[in-house]
């Protein structure tokens, strides 16, 4: 299975927005994505890769927001001497790095997006961050 450039990202948005709020809202990503990336994501660079990295087990849904999977937390803080955040080119090479090592042998599957959000509620996420920033 191979990881994008989104794929991380969108970890990293769930692994650092996670401290600020109990779960990460999809408002939550959109509004770190532009952060981090000073670009407001796409659907197709999102929920594609919420849904694989669910599959995976990388994060958790819990209703309508999403956590880091606990063997996670302990393993990123313990690499990177107990900060709480992964952030910047050598801690997004890393997770990378990690991904592929541990979930590179298995194969592609078909994401079921059907849990996710949809495109037009997306959309309105999307308006709700525009609105409010």
């Amino acid at each position: 299975m191979n990881f994008s450039h989104h794929d991380i990202m969108t970890f990293q948005c769930v692994r650092n927005m996670e401290f600020d709020t109990k779960g990460v809202t999809l408002g939550n990503i959109i509004s770190y994505w532009d952060y981090m990336d000073h670009s407001i994501p796409a659907y197709e660079e999102v929920v594609p890769s919420l849904a694989k990295l669910v599959a995976l087990g990388v994060i958790q849904k819990e209703g309508d927001s999403w956590k880091c999977a606990p063997h996670l937390i302990a393993a990123i803080e313990k690499l990177f001497n107990g900060r709480k955040t992964i952030k910047g080119s050598e801690e997004f090479k890393w997770m990378h790095n990690y991904l592929a090592e541990k979930f590179g042998d298995l194969p592609s599957t078909t994401l079921d997006l059907a849990a996710f959000p949809d495109p037009e509620t997306f959309k309105a996420a999307i308006q709700t961050y525009i609105n409010n920033f």
